[in-house]
């Protein structure tokens, strides 16, 4: 029926336009020219789906296809070990287009840890807001003139929310703007520089701010400033014009949502990501050159800052238990 609709409809415009001296040849022969158009589209469709299907995989890192008998992406280098050829794991995609990606390996962690910390008070009603108390044992940044300034601060802050809005909209963020990078650079790339930007943004922070912070923003700032340098330094206009609305949301709007809202984002740990993540992307897009050796050093990179991440999380969890009498 709906067909039926819309085929008399195309007659009726056909006919109008004709009427009108618009077109000057019979309906006929744009309904023949239209039918040959629609069917050129769905042969060529299904003849890039068959083979796609036949000879290509696509990379999870970057979402370049590659023929399907090589082992690594040849744009970005990383593995295509295990990558599914359907299954649960391809519908989840429907949902997730950066589903088993490092960007959301990494919001999984943050979104984990923050249900673990709710479920450690016994209480739900602290999603909408951590006791202070168990977040600094846990983790959260204090500043260079407090006593309990440790190193492994800077790294476990990162992953830490103080409530449900608070994650949300970091996790939110981070969805949009991860995969967007990763894309470029690849999974172990993203990783050393969201845990690098968002330590470096701490630091920043501990040494201006005189009280306490925690939250991933000063990593995911570290994201917009790698792609505005990295758009500005590839010559990726549409990149780095996308860029620059988070630039101007997360410098101009934020701080104006903070005080009607009453709340004081950490700006030093964001101006220090951005710095940190716009460093990054000056410094690797003037020799940006995928290969093998390469891509290995950069995921044994990755792999030292998650382990230096779950290190930052025992030693705080070690220093929060009660000290034998």
């Amino acid at each position: 029926m709906f067909r039926r609709f819309v085929s008399d409809s195309v007659d009726l415009v056909l006919d109008l336009l004709i009427a009108l001296r618009v077109l000057r040849r019979p309906r006929l022969w744009y309904r023949q020219r239209m039918q040959h158009w629609l069917d050129t589209r769905r042969a060529a469709a299904e003849n890039a789906r068959r083979a796609v299907a036949a000879r290509h995989r696509m990379c999870p890192a970057c979402g370049a296809l590659n023929p399907r008998q090589v082992a690594r992406c040849e744009r970005c280098g990383q593995s295509l070990a295990g990558v599914p050829r359907g299954g649960a794991r391809r519908a989840l995609r429907l949902f997730l287009p950066s589903f088993g990606s490092a960007s959301t390996t990494l919001g999984a962690v943050i979104v984990t840890i923050f249900a673990a910390l709710v479920a450690g008070t016994g209480n739900l009603a602290s999603a909408f807001d951590l006791p202070f108390g168990l977040l600094l044992r846990v983790g959260a940044l204090v500043s260079f003139g407090y006593q309990e300034f440790a190193w492994w601060r800077l790294l476990t802050a990162i992953f830490l929310h103080a409530g449900l809005m608070h994650l949300l909209f970091n996790v939110w963020a981070l969805s949009a703007l991860g995969p967007r990078v990763e894309q470029e650079i690849g999974s172990s790339r993203l990783v050393v520089l969201f845990i690098g930007s968002g330590a470096f943004g701490f630091l920043v922070s501990a040494a201006i701010n005189r009280g306490t912070s925690l939250g991933a923003s000063g990593a995911i700032f570290g994201l917009i400033g790698f792609g505005l340098a990295w758009g500005h330094r590839r010559g990726a206009t549409m990149l780095r014009d996308e860029m620059m609305r988070w630039t101007l949301l997360g410098f101009v709007v934020l701080p104006l949502l903070g005080l009607m809202l009453r709340i004081a984002p950490d700006h030093a740990a964001h101006g220090g990501g951005f710095l940190a993540g716009a460093a990054f992307g000056l410094a690797l897009g003037g020799r940006f050159r995928p290969s093998p050796g390469r891509d290995r050093l950069w995921q044994v990179a990755a792999v030292v800052c998650g382990l230096a991440v779950v290190l930052a999380f025992g030693v705080a969890i070690i220093s929060a238990l009660p000290v034998a009498g």
